[in-house]
């Protein structure tokens, strides 16, 4: 849906390319988050509340959670996502 191939998606990984504002922002229209989610808890401390420190491109590496990922974006009752989102965090809290 961004038009970015596999090696792109590579670079920016690795910090070898930098994702611009703009870019950024149409990754999150894209995944319907807000851009701050998408940055790292670790380099922008206190921008993320919670604690997860991958990078979102660090997900789409994992299968199961790539997996996860295209299933939920299939969802389009809003309520539904919430709380989905609402399970897999309580899941989370519970296993900590």
């Amino acid at each position: 849906m961004l038009g970015l191939t596999f090696q792109q998606v590579q670079k920016y990984e690795k910090g070898t390319n930098r994702v611009s504002s703009g870019r950024l922002i149409e990754i999150a229209r894209l995944l319907e988050v807000h851009p701050m989610d998408l940055l790292d808890g670790e380099q922008y401390p206190g921008a993320i509340n919670g604690g997860a420190s991958s990078s979102p491109f660090e997900f789409i590496q994992n299968s199961r959670a790539l997996k996860l990922l295209k299933a939920f974006s299939q969802i389009r009752d809003r309520e539904l996502q919430n709380a989905l989102v609402d399970l897999c965090e309580l899941v989370v809290r519970q296993r900590r």
